[in-house]
């Protein structure tokens, strides 16, 4: 009875889910490798003319500036020495730069490009209101939460009965349906856990509070996320920066658009690797009205960029930092999500395994359906027909009474 019960709601979730977790699986193998795909669509628009040669980062932000009407929201810098420089300005546009010439290698919308539409339609189905909102994020996630239930499902209906390592086998020289069945349950068991996972971590880019929870119970310590400190007041802080050698001279060198509002982005990525040795840049946010200029860092302990250092955006004093390698686990677990979500760490080679782990949803959703459907006898009249014909022959054939009767 209790088999049963599972087998049917194992069913409906399938059939509820179905076209959305089609859809998650097939957008999500696409994304594995979505960056190298759109690099190779259109390698001009990402790739520098100069590679590895040493840019001024304060140039660069003025021309900008000055050729648009909105801000920078963020600068990314190269990983690559061959890659463009990535802008993103608070109009939701992008710029891809050549840091060698300041020409524009390509404007665009997040929508726009094969890889940012792949994202948009894997995170929150590509919809968006006029105001911002993205309506079908939590259906995503729920979608997500309902894939990692019948995971769970499928692992109970393997526990349930007897024999379970014989019924990990496959044999292929048997019928197709039934070779099909085998790899539904062994591929189920084989990635199960790895695929509740990645299905994890792919809703706590949304539902944080909840994964949170979840993350911190589990280790039982506290997720130690970064706090950005208050930056002084613009009169105090252009006090402390004409007090420091050297930088008033420096705020007087640098171009109109920077003079008034911060200070050198040089300076101030010198001054956060001091803080931070041995980091890597990976991001830097110009300061806004009530923030200071925040670098993102990555440590060399850390597969993904998740220190930071922040500094006044009028003296570039170090006002604090986050060293991301030096948390407990339940933090380093946290910032791992991205890294373990796209398959990105440890070898390059492991994405391929990425690749596969994330179409078995789609394989799980339609091999279920296809057995569901084979074993239904009034979808198929005819079969179900020289079925009845054949039975009642060996019914008329048969000298027992009773079986005669029957017939």
């Amino acid at each position: 009875m209790i088999t049963h019960l599972l087998r049917k709601l194992h069913l409906w979730l399938a059939l509820v889910s179905a076209v959305f977790v089609l859809v998650l699986s097939l957008t999500g193998s696409l994304l594995v490798f979505g960056a190298d795909i759109e690099r190779g669509l259109n390698p001009g628009q990402w790739s520098r003319s100069v590679p590895g040669a040493d840019f001024n980062l304060d140039e660069l932000l003025a021309t900008v500036t000055a050729q648009t009407d909105t801000s920078v929201r963020f600068i990314q810098l190269p990983e690559h020495g061959d890659e463009a420089l990535l802008l993103s300005m608070s109009d939701g546009r992008y710029i891809n730069l050549d840091p060698d010439s300041g020409a524009w290698l390509k404007h665009y919308k997040t929508g726009d490009s094969f890889y940012g539409f792949m994202m948009q339609l894997h995170r929150w189905l590509a919809l968006t209101t006029a105001d911002g909102k993205r309506p079908l994020q939590d259906l995503v996630s729920l979608v997500s939460l309902l894939l990692m239930l019948n995971l769970l499902l499928g692992m109970a209906l393997w526990l349930k009965p007897k024999a379970r390592l014989k019924r990990l086998k496959v044999k292929f020289s048997a019928n197709p349906r039934i070779v099909l069945r085998q790899l539904h349950g062994t591929l189920g068991i084989l990635a199960g856990i790895c695929l509740l996972l990645i299905a994890f971590s792919g809703i706590a880019f949304h539902w944080q509070g909840p994964t949170q929870f979840v993350v911190e119970a589990l280790t039982g310590e506290s997720i130690e996320l970064p706090q950005a400190p208050v930056a002084r007041p613009q009169a105090q802080a252009i006090e402390v920066r004409n007090q420091i050698p050297g930088t008033g001279a420096l705020a007087a060198s640098l171009p109109g658009s920077l003079t008034a509002s911060m200070t050198s982005l040089e300076l101030a990525l010198t001054r956060a690797q001091l803080a931070l040795p041995g980091t890597k840049p990976y991001r830097i946010y110009p300061a806004t009205a009530d923030k200071p200029v925040a670098l993102r860092m990555q440590l060399p302990g850390e597969t993904h960029a998740n220190s930071w250092v922040w500094l006044d955006p009028y003296s570039a004093e170090v006002l604090g930092s986050y060293d991301a390698s030096r948390t407990n686990l339940a933090t380093r677990i946290w910032h791992f999500r991205y890294k373990f979500h796209t398959g990105d760490f440890w070898h390059g080679s492991l994405r391929w395994l990425w690749l596969l782990l994330s179409l078995l949803p789609a394989f799980f959703c339609l091999s279920g359906l296809y057995l569901y459907w084979q074993r239904q006898p009034a979808w198929r009249p005819r079969q179900a027909r020289g079925r009845a014909q054949f039975i009642t022959r060996v019914f008329a054939d048969s000298d027992h009474p009773g079986i005669k009767n029957q017939a």
